[in-house]
């Protein structure tokens, strides 16, 4: 189906389902604010130790075709993205 699971989130994360996913920058692979996807689920994990969301990523991978790498860049305001998109 397309979507990706993020796991081992901390309990304390409140995390909602239509909750847009960006990246963090943490780590410095990835600038912060990439638009990621959405979470469509969220679940207490198997141990009961942390939580995992599941993710409907921004893009459709399996139409994915060519990839444009742009590596100075200004940051956009992802807050158009707040609202969940009318189905």
């Amino acid at each position: 189906d397309g979507t990706v699971v993020l796991d081992f989130i901390s309990l304390e994360a409140e995390i909602q389902t239509a909750e847009l996913v960006t990246s963090s920058g943490l780590g410095g692979r990835f600038p912060a604010g990439l638009i990621v996807g959405r979470v469509t689920q969220v679940q207490r994990g198997e141990t009961g130790l942390f939580q995992s969301a599941t993710i409907q990523p921004a893009v459709d991978f399996d139409r994915l075709e060519f990839v444009f790498v742009i590596t100075d860049f200004d940051p956009i305001d992802t807050s158009v993205f707040d609202e969940p998109p009318e189905n």
